[in-house]
């Protein structure tokens, strides 16, 4: 008699869980800071180009899972400057007090508090995300565009 072999369910680490979330939320910020969902200008150097070869750059670091996938934190930036000009940290800074004031950026570079997500969190994040960039069309676009013109 043969014995039937169950397949072993393979949990999904929260590594890998983090990195799906990243990828996705990167998605969602080169969208929602996009034009027309297509392209996408540099937050440093204002150079337009297609979302896909933008990247999402932090101002607090990814390390602090507080600021890692919030909005505000995070800009599109191309790979100049992101990676050749070194981050183009001033040039971001400056914009970023031009957005946000002055104090706004102060807190959020002195901002110490130590944030933990927990699995199922990051999981409920995935979710909204993925469905944000499935849903995303230039209607919801110049919503948004409008919500972000109000909070400023």
């Amino acid at each position: 008699m043969k014995t039937k072999k169950t397949k072993k369910i393979k949990k999904i680490t929260r590594w890998k869980l983090v990195k799906k979330l990243d990828s996705i939320f990167s998605q969602y910020v080169r969208l929602y800071y996009s034009d027309t969902g297509k392209t996408v200008k540099c937050y440093t150097c204002w150079e337009r180009k297609p979302i896909k070869k933008m990247q999402n750059w932090h101002f607090i670091s990814r390390a602090n899972y507080k600021y890692r996938w919030d909005i505000d934190n995070c800009k599109p930036q191309c790979m100049a400057c992101n990676i050749f000009k070194s981050w183009n940290y001033i040039e971001y800074t400056l914009n970023m007090i031009r957005d946000y004031w002055q104090d706004v950026v102060e807190k959020m570079k002195d901002d110490k508090e130590l944030v933990k997500i927990s699995t199922p969190e990051i999981e409920d994040l995935i979710l909204k995300y993925t469905q944000l960039v499935k849903d995303f069309t230039p209607k919801q676009h110049k919503q948004l565009l409008k919500k972000q013109k109000k909070s400023l």
